[in-house]
């Protein structure tokens, strides 16, 4: 608790000596120290319902001078910035070393990216059984061949419906299988002879992501 009181004199001492602080209205001084402290009780998600905020605040203010001021001390600050939901200082982690932001916050970029991460990382059913991510996949085939993978999906397929197996990942017990086989690199077949890849398998496997996406939708 002392550490923290400590943190926050030190934060409202170093306002003191940003000019664009002493140009501002005393009330938005005053509201701008408030939300600096109602970002650590919360934990740097402050509430942008307008009612609950004034209730936090505690400022003697109407909901839509509320949201003027709020406005202002966004375009003043640019460390003070809106999500969808919350309120939040991008340096707060600066400001309290022992109190960092769980996450990240709805609606900010922080977020979205992290979205993006979660896209990527979505994996595809194959047949009953088998989820790969299309990167996972498309190494698998890149390195040994379309009609081999698809062989091999099929073998894992069927044990784990047969056996009820269960695998942390599908990807590395597929490369262990064909490790363990001694199947040929694709780049070590196309040394010794040159040849298409199987039309029927590159359909099948078509069709299996095809309806793995639909079922996404």
């Amino acid at each position: 608790m002392a550490k923290t009181r400590r943190e926050f004199i030190k934060i409202v001492l170093s306002l003191f000596n940003d000019d664009d602080f002493y140009t501002l209205p005393v009330m938005d001084q005053l509201c701008f120290i408030k939300l600096i402290a109602l970002a650590k009780s919360k934990r740097n998600h402050i509430p942008k319902k307008t009612d609950r905020l004034k209730g936090l605040l505690r400022l003697e203010l109407s909901p839509s001078d509320l949201r003027v001021m709020l406005a202002r001390l966004k375009k003043r600050f640019r460390n003070f910035k809106s999500g969808r939901w919350f309120y939040y200082f991008d340096d707060y982690s600066d400001w309290y070393d022992d109190a960092k932001p769980e996450g990240t916050l709805p609606g900010t970029e922080k977020e979205k990216e992290k979205e993006k991460e979660k896209e990527k990382e979505t994996k595809l059913q194959f047949l009953n059984h088998v989820h790969l991510t299309e990167t996972e996949h498309q190494k698998l085939v890149d390195t040994y061949g379309l009609s081999i993978i698809v062989q091999y999906i099929e073998r894992l397929n069927n044990y784990i419906g047969s056996k009820g197996k269960k695998y942390k990942s599908h990807y590395f017990t597929l490369l262990n299988w064909l490790n363990k086989d001694g199947v040929y690199k694709k780049k070590e077949v196309e040394a010794h002879h040159t040849g298409k890849p199987d039309p029927k398998a590159r359909a099948k496997v078509g069709k299996l992501i095809h309806e793995t996406k639909e079922k996404m939708k």
